[in-house]
């Protein structure tokens, strides 16, 4: 039983990081009022928005596909309160499952057979809650920074707590 309390705590933890990290990046992409930026912010929390609250992705993809037709504040107030409603409720397996195997699937043609079938038996192992988020996440980050993928180093949902992929 304290295990699980660990593992919930340490979500916990990991969703308030990710929340305060991206509000801020927020914050200073309100204030750049560049439309690109918020599009790259966008991008970067693809994975992350996919684990929490598919339906809040793609309604803010929707918002930022309209930037050019919606005031520039309006738009930012939207975003926020669709990442803040995202991120205030827990993940599911299931969330963190799919973001786990989008993410494999642009990984596993550069892994050997014996990598694949290991990777998801521990992903089986996962969704039946036998293993813990980070034994799946762990070896995908190091598969991202040895084949280099940039588009998911460069997803928040694989970041560290000090920003960066493994």
């Amino acid at each position: 039983m304290a295990g699980s309390r660990d593992a919930f705590g340490a979500a916990e933890r990991e969703r308030e990081l990710m929340l305060t990290r991206v509000l801020e990046e927020l914050a200073q992409v309100a204030s750049s009022g560049r439309r690109a930026d918020l599009v790259a912010l966008h991008a970067r929390c693809k994975y992350m928005l996919l684990a929490y609250d598919e339906t809040a992705m793609r309604e803010m993809g929707r918002i930022v596909s309209t930037l050019p037709v919606r005031p520039w504040e309006e738009s930012i107030a939207l975003y926020g309160g669709w990442l803040t409603a995202a991120l205030n409720k827990p993940a599911t397996i299931g969330g963190h499952a799919n973001v786990l195997m989008h993410a494999f699937g642009h990984l596993s043609s550069q892994l050997t057979a014996a990598e694949r079938a290991g990777y998801l038996d521990q992903l089986a192992s996962f969704r039946d809650g036998r293993v813990s988020l980070e034994s799946v996440r762990s070896p995908l980050r190091v598969w991202i920074a040895r084949f280099d993928v940039q588009y998911l180093a460069d997803q928040i949902y694989f970041q560290t707590d000090d920003g960066q992929a493994e």
